[in-house]
């Protein structure tokens, strides 16, 4: 998971515009609840 976290916080580093939706994705769900996951919710106004 922590792979995963990596990837999403530098794809919203570089602004790629695809990591808007991560919130509403099923392939993320494994992640929801990981603090980190959170917290980049939470940094993009998803949260």
């Amino acid at each position: 998971m922590r792979a995963g976290i990596d990837y999403l916080e530098r794809a919203y580093e570089e602004r790629s515009g695809a990591i808007y939706g991560i919130k509403g994705s099923c392939l993320f769900a494994p992640l929801r609840g990981e603090p980190r996951f959170e917290a980049l919710l939470r940094l993009m106004n998803l949260g």
